[in-house]
């Protein structure tokens, strides 16, 4: 079972996810990871 992230924890993913855009496509998977795991906290939370 995951923890469940801190707020603090969802505003760094978003804020990562965010600047990674600005970047080339090679990290659409690492952004895809990402996104996945803060639906799933945030869901689950």
């Amino acid at each position: 079972m995951m923890r469940v992230s801190t707020n603090s924890e969802k505003i760094y993913y978003m804020q990562k996810i965010r600047s990674t855009n600005n970047l080339n496509i090679i990290n659409f998977s690492d952004n895809c990871q990402l996104f996945i795991v803060v639906c799933y906290n945030v869901f689950s939370g």
